[in-house]
């Protein structure tokens, strides 16, 4: 026998119901079960049954109650007199409300989704409505009170039921009875993350986003308050596509044939959603297979390298998922936080504890040293086929103890750090994406339709955000989060480039925060050489040209060339800084947007200028000379400034001077401009001792240079450039 109070209050014997007649007799019996085998006064009866209205009869008519309700529940001991009142005993679950609370505590705690879901949906299978039907919502606070808690227990029974289903690889059938449990729960921040995460898997990671920005804007409008921590936490790990968000694979066992062997690990974490372009390196990374096919006697091993923000995790995540069943003994999978915000790169002895106890030894078996446990762990991958995934390496000492030793297995790494140790792998450097990929990426994060509505604006948004997959994504994620958005307001606000990096954050993810990384890692390094290339980023950063030659560099931070040189490979090794050909480095947009604005924050106005200066007058001297060479007995060679005609390059003949002026064309112009807004510090006659010591190459067309479009830009300096202080100067 069961009291049930899971919608109108009533009695059942064996699961069938005795209707229970009057509502103050519902009310009294209502009132015993919820205190549940507690004694309950005759006065608070009374209180709740009639409050203030109580009449003189009040306790006569409560006793009557109380004998019917003995006589619809079979026995007077069914509800005992026991001073001051009364107390329910039917012993065990006498309520329904009883049997659901256990129902759901058990389906919360429950390590097995399936278990967790047959118990969620047990519980809520109690449910007959809307609870204490008949007696709630009568006038009593109390028993409206008690309502309340219960319909908040069936909300909780039914997030128990979305987790476990969603854990079961339900979230494609989810989605519609998720969407409608978000509308009717607005504020409800745990069925909305379940609906987000169900989004995220089902391939819809536009309509994740924007889930997330509907709830976040109802707390802010109607509440005042933000999002908690965890879902803004969840919002920045589906912008960068953490593996922990996808559903975990059952784990694969083999018949044992013999002695039992341990599960196979398959820790490959699932492709990206939203994974773009990339067919060449695709290209070569299934080459390791077919390599590892042919050649069985060695460890195939590639090493992935590329610059912040670049897109190396999604890159070879992808890729692995596509070879893995060219290994069929198992995958390793370790993120080795090489290049992670506040977290230290892992130890390669605790990684190798790891992929032991994956691949079956116990813990108490893993060696305390890292050349006993790599040597554990190459004998148990013998005679065996498996790939070992190193995503994020910090430098090759990391990398080389977690390497197969055996053949038929291989490794794919990645680091922003190009990992030149590593003798025999296969090395490749990822680039930004193309043009039609950058904006496929887009329309992915945005959709397709919002892109393709705006072709223009949507080009501008993926130049600005420079080609990197980083910064797109957070284009992308601020579109969908905004879907009132037109493309163009974006591009307009990534216009101005003193901003754009502020721009271009997102919920946790941002590029400045990327790059800073990086160069974290280069300031706190224990090498000096380290540090002084760190403290040299940002002057690089200032010049408004597209690339440095060595020598330019060397002027810019006053150093011997020698030494330029290891600054600058150093930023190279690390990712900051771009060598497109020999003695030549140039940044990346967003790049040279953060050197240029961490310059302003580390050097006094005064060094940034006096760095300028430096740059300005290498080239206003060099140039001078290649005048020399071009137009001997120029009369504007008699202008030059003795202060601006000193320490350039010495060219043998004309043909090397304009060799030069054709490699830093592009620089000379960008000088000219930068000098003739006359910053503070830059005296203000270099633009125009530079604009007049290009003359002769403006004003000439020598065979085999492209420089039909020099005369007009030469024009337009010489507007900007007018200086000097006599008009003859101006005109010559």
């Amino acid at each position: 026998m069961q009291v049930r109070l899971l919608g109108p209050v009533d009695v059942a014997v064996n699961g069938v119901g005795r209707p229970v007649h009057g509502l103050r007799r519902k009310t009294v019996l209502a009132v015993l079960a919820l205190h549940r085998g507690e004694i309950v006064s005759s006065g608070r009866l009374v209180d709740v049954v009639w409050g203030e209205a109580a009449p003189l009869t009040a306790m006569n008519t409560l006793q009557s109650h109380i004998s019917h309700l003995r006589g619809v529940l079979g026995h007077k001991d069914a509800i005992r007199a026991l001073p001051p009142g009364y107390r329910l005993e039917l012993g065990g679950e006498a309520t329904d409300v009883q049997v659901a609370e256990r129902l759901v505590r058990h389906a919360g705690q429950s390590a097995a989704p399936a278990d967790r879901a047959r118990q969620a949906r047990a519980a809520l299978a109690l449910w007959r409505g809307r609870p204490l039907l008949d007696v709630a919502g009568v006038g009593v606070a109390w028993l409206d009170e008690q309502a309340e808690r219960l319909e908040q227990l069936r909300l909780q029974g039914t997030r128990a039921l979305m987790d476990a289903r969603l854990a079961l690889g339900e979230h494609a059938q989810l989605i519609p009875e998720l969407e409608q449990l978000a509308l009717d729960h607005p504020f409800d921040e745990q069925l909305h993350r379940h609906l987000i995460v169900a989004l995220y898997r089902n391939g819809r990671q536009a309509d994740a986003l924007a889930a997330y920005q509907r709830l976040r804007r109802t707390l802010t409008d109607d509440l005042g308050i933000d999002p908690s921590q965890a879902l803004r936490d969840l919002q920045a790990a589906i912008l960068r596509q953490e593996p922990a968000l996808e559903l975990a694979p059952p784990p694969i066992t083999l018949a044992p044939a013999g002695p039992a062997r341990a599960p196979m690990p398959r820790q490959l974490p699932a492709p990206p959603q939203s994974f773009t372009g990339r067919a060449q390196e695709l290209a070569q990374l299934d080459a390791i297979a077919a390599t590892a096919d042919n050649q069985p006697v060695v460890v195939v091993v590639a090493a992935i390298s590329g610059s912040a923000g670049v897109g190396k995790s999604a890159l070879v995540i992808h890729a692995a998922n596509r070879l893995a069943k060219h290994f069929p003994d198992g995958q390793l999978y370790i993120n080795l936080q090489g290049a992670t915000a506040g977290m230290a790169p892992l130890e390669p002895l605790e990684v190798l504890g790891r992929f032991l106890r994956a691949l079956g030894v116990s813990g108490d078996q893993v060696p305390a040293g890292v050349d006993e446990a790599t040597a554990r762990f190459r004998s148990e991958l013998a005679d065996q086929r498996l790939l070992v995934v190193l995503d994020n390496a910090a430098d090759t000492d990391q990398v080389l103890p977690l390497l197969p030793g055996q053949s038929g297995c291989a490794a794919l790494i990645t680091s922003r750090r190009v990992l030149a140790g590593l003798d025999t792998a296969s090395h490749l450097h990822l680039d930004v994406l193309a043009a039609a990929e950058a904006i496929e990426l887009l329309g992915r994060l945005a959709g397709k339709d919002r892109i393709a509505a705006e072709p223009e604006a949507t080009s501008e948004v993926a130049q600005r955000c420079g080609w990197l997959p980083l910064a797109l994504r957070i284009a992308g994620a601020r579109l969908a989060a905004r879907p009132g958005w037109p493309v163009r307001a974006l591009a307009e606000r990534l216009t101005d480039a003193t901003r754009r990096l502020e721009e271009l954050e997102a919920s946790g993810l941002a590029v400045r925060a990327s790059f800073e990384v990086s160069l974290h890692a280069l300031q706190h390094s224990g090498d000096t050489g380290d540090q002084a290339a760190a403290r040299a980023f940002g002057l690089l950063g200032l010049s408004d040209g597209p690339d440095l030659s060595l020598t330019a560099a060397a002027r810019l931070l006053n150093e011997p060339e020698p030494a330029a040189d290891r600054l600058l490979e150093r930023l190279v090794d690390a990712q900051l800084l771009e060598t497109p050909s020999p003695g030549r480095y140039q940044f990346h947009d967003l790049m040279r947007l953060y050197a240029d604005q961490l310059a302003m924050r580390q050097y006094p106005e005064p060094e940034r200028m006096a760095a300028l200066t430096r740059l300005f007058g290498f080239f206003t001297a060099t140039a001078w000379e290649s005048l020399r060479l071009l137009r001997p007995g120029d009369r504007r060679l008699a202008t030059a400034d003795p202060r601006w005609a000193r320490g350039g390059l010495r060219f043998a003949d004309m043909a090397a001077a304009l060799a030069w002026l054709e490699a830093e064309r592009a620089n000379l112009m960008a000088a000219i401009g930068q000098a003739a807004v006359a910053a503070p510090g830059i005296p203000a006659e270099v633009a125009y001792q530079l604009t007049r010591a290009l003359f002769g190459f403006f004003d000439s067309a020598p065979a085999g240079l492209n420089l039909r479009a020099l005369p007009a830009d030469y024009a337009r300096l010489r507007v900007q450039t007018q200086w000097p202080p006599t008009h003859s100067q101006v005109s010559s």
